[in-house]
This record gives C-alpha cells, sequence and structure tokens, in this order.
C-alpha cells in the first residue's frame, strides 16, 4: 500500500511540474506582451497609420514569441483614442491525453 501511494504521489507531481513547466513561460509572455501592446497605445501618433502599429505589434509579438497573427491584431481610432487588441492561441499537446488550448484576448487603450 505504501508503495502504491509513493507510485501516485511521484505521478501527480510530475504532473504538476510539466504543468508549470508549460504555463509559467507562457503566462509571462503573455504578461510582457499586453504592456508591450499598452506602450505601443500609448506611444502612437495620429502620424502613424494603422498597418504602422500593427507592423509594431507584430515585431514585438515574435521577439517575445506570442504566436500572433496580423489578421488577429486590431487598431481603433476614435477622436484620439487607440485601441489596439490582440487574438491568439496556444497550444500545449502533453505526453498523455488532450491537447491544451489557451485562447487569449489582448487588450489595451490609449485614453
Amino acid at each position: 500500500m505504501g508503495k502504491i501511494k509513493a507510485l501516485l504521489g511521484l505521478i501527480v507531481m510530475a504532473v504538476v511540474i510539466y504543468a508549470l513547466w508549460n504555463l509559467v513561460p507562457m503566462e509571462l509572455a503573455k504578461l510582457q506582451f499586453q504592456d508591450e501592446l499598452a506602450n505601443t497605445a500609448k506611444f502612437a501618433t495620429t502620424y502613424q497609420t494603422e498597418d504602422q502599429i500593427r507592423d509594431q505589434v507584430m515585431k514585438k509579438a515574435q521577439d517575445i514569441g506570442v504566436p500572433v497573427q496580423p489578421d488577429n491584431v486590431h487598431i481603433t481610432r476614435d477622436s484620439g483614442y487607440v485601441t489596439i487588441t490582440a487574438d491568439y492561441e496556444v497550444v500545449i499537446t502533453p505526453p498523455v491525453g488532450k491537447p491544451w488550448v489557451f485562447d487569449f484576448h489582448l487588450s489595451s487603450v490609449k485614453t
């Protein structure tokens, strides 16, 4: 009975370590990308086109390693306000079971 508990404890610990190993970097990248979106929106000028802002966002996403596509980055301008939204998903495939799919919907507004 003691060996079974030890084995189950080891399996649970391995699952937790595997999950943290995959989830923590993904969450840190999301937070860093959210910060970059806020900075891009904050410093967006009226002279920049939406395509120029989108290019900045895509470059920052690529630098961070966020798998966002240009079609999923939306820039809206309205009376001096700039809103940037980005949607992307991350799929983690564990060794056993169904893939884990995480959908992210980030937004930032320059006020």
